[in-house]
């Protein structure tokens, strides 16, 4: 088996390969690791077998993990003490190479289980032993788990782990972040705040009882353009609606025309940022001179105005005026669109109701609607989203360290295969095509982290985003933990799922 280009799986039969043809040559992917000399709490040497051991639990179809990285492994072995090797199958450049190595597991307390085996909660399996900096001293399941300090610790002799004991609960489902600070926690992590609780949290950080810390989630909020729409939604006098949205210059009024820092004041209450492409101006590939829209609606109404979108009746509202020769209007079509959204998010319909009221006063009649998620994120052509038969639509993508330019790629817009498009069950619901693009974004894909070929394509597909503007890019959510202001070295980073990733440096001052 090998990976085609497109990330496809692909099978070779050699019984099908004629006797005395050519070989088929290809390139596979090597990735050699090195673990630090680290000692189990038992006091038994970590090694590269309890590395595979963890790959081993890992590949089994019994545990629930993602599958994607182990589907495109062909080994993962150890190749010394301390080493091991992975090869992905042929064909597959992975960027993220350096994420295929697995966190040990100990072989010689665990090897007798089997993956099944680990995951029932009632088996003999014993406390797990540990290499970090901390030891599992007791854990009540669905309560509490109480760690101390790992003598054996490979970073012990700097003194870490600065804390001797830590008691992580997690009975505190109902309670506000504020109110656990009281009861004496002294660090409350993003799982048990909601954003309804900002308000209070940065009040009590104000008057000085708590430290509030805000990261992204890398989940952003954007709104859609329906470019170019399937069949004969938004195609011109066949649905009564012009194509407005094949022209950049409305893509871009229309941007200028939103006032995305009231979006952020409201519904993340001054937190967030705004954002101008798929990733944040200060992620480190973000283009140096990328197009930023600001929000201008007197700039808005000018590049409408030169769209030839004027208001002919004083009604407020914009037309698209037809003149003849003598210049005289002989039709005129008022600029109707609508914006659409799933029907359970209070918040994107809040978005909408903004964005509405944002539009109009640039002279953009905007009719709301929603639709239940399962149907509006269904695959099309089921869905108004990805079916794409909408004008404007709001919602959510992820996004990370590597930047998600994949996303609005030509090839994965959404429509049959057999014409030509990336099937019903992509991604690129606007149905923008842009060749300068796809050449930036498929040349970074294929390029490695680190190289100059990543770089400058990734770079370059970024800036040419910010140009068309496919999409309005509104915010990132937020993760939020809060502290006791004697916590110190708490460090939240977007790049980490956990805020406590960072847990031996944490310390409590005296």
């Amino acid at each position: 088996q090998f990976v085609r280009g497109d990330g496809e799986f692909v099978t070779f039969d050699r019984t099908l390969v004629g006797e005395g043809s050519e070989p088929l040559l290809m390139q596979q992917m090597t990735a050699d690791f090195s673990f630090r000399p680290m000692v189990w709490s038992d006091g038994t040497n970590v090694t590269a077998a309890d590395s595979v051991f963890s790959y081993e639990i890992a590949a089994s179809p019994d545990t629930p993990d993602d599958k994607s990285k182990i589907e495109r492994t062909a080994s993962y072995e150890a190749t010394g003490e301390l080493t091991t090797t992975w090869t992905g199958l042929p064909g597959f450049l992975d960027s993220e190479y350096f994420t295929n190595v697995w966190t040990p597991l100990p072989l010689h307390q665990l090897g007798a289980f089997t993956a099944a085996e680990l995951l029932v909660a009632e088996s003999a399996v014993p406390t797990l032993l540990s290499s970090g900096p901390f030891i599992v001293n007791e854990w009540r399941k669905g309560d509490s788990l109480l760690l101390s300090k790992n003598p054996n610790y490979y970073r012990a002799d700097l003194g870490l782990p600065y804390i001797d004991e830590l008691l992580i609960r997690f009975d505190l489902a109902g309670e506000t972040a504020v109110n656990q600070m009281a009861t004496g926690c002294d660090i409350v992590t993003h799982d048990s705040i909601n954003l309804a609780q900002t308000p209070d949290i940065l009040a009590a950080a104000e008057a000085g009882t708590l430290t509030a810390v805000f990261a992204s989630n890398n989940i952003f909020e954007h709104i859609d353009f329906g470019i170019n729409s399937w069949e004969n939604y938004g195609d011109g006098a066949r649905n009564g609606r012009p194509d407005w949205f094949q022209e950049v210059g409305m893509r871009q009024a229309i941007t200028l025309c939103t006032n995305r820092q009231q979006l952020i004041d409201e519904i993340t209450f001054g937190q967030s940022r705004i954002l101008h492409a798929y990733i944040p101006d200060d992620h480190p590939l973000y283009p140096a001179n990328a197009q930023a829209w600001e929000f201008d609606p007197a700039a808005g109404n000018s590049l409408l105005d030169e769209m030839g979108l004027i208001d002919t009746d004083g009604d407020g509202i914009r037309e698209l005026v037809e003149t003849d020769l003598s210049n005289t209007i002989v039709a005129t079509t008022t600029v109707s669109i609508t914006l659409g959204t799933n029907s359970e998010s209070d918040i994107r319909l809040r978005i909408n109701e903004l964005v509405a009221a944002d539009l109009a006063e640039c002279g953009l009649q905007v009719n709301l609607y929603d639709v239940v998620a399962t149907d509006w994120f269904d695959d099309g052509p089921f869905s108004p989203l990805f079916g794409r038969r909408f004008d404007l639509a709001t919602f959510a993508w992820r996004t990370g360290i590597r930047p998600p330019c994949g996303l609005y790629l030509s090839s994965n817009v959404t429509g049959p295969e057999e014409r030509g498009f990336g099937g019903w069950g992509n991604i690129n619901a606007t149905g923008w095509l842009d060749e300068a693009y796809d050449a930036a974004c498929s040349g970074a894909l294929a390029a490695l982290p680190g190289t100059p070929e990543y770089d400058s394509n990734h770079q370059l597909a970024a800036q040419i985003f910010t140009e068309q503007l496919p999409i309005i890019p509104l915010f990132d959510y937020l993760k939020t933990a809060v502290t006791q202001p004697t916590v110190q070295n708490f460090q939240p980073n977007a790049t980490q799922p956990s805020e406590l990733w960072n847990i031996a440096e944490l310390d409590i001052e005296n």
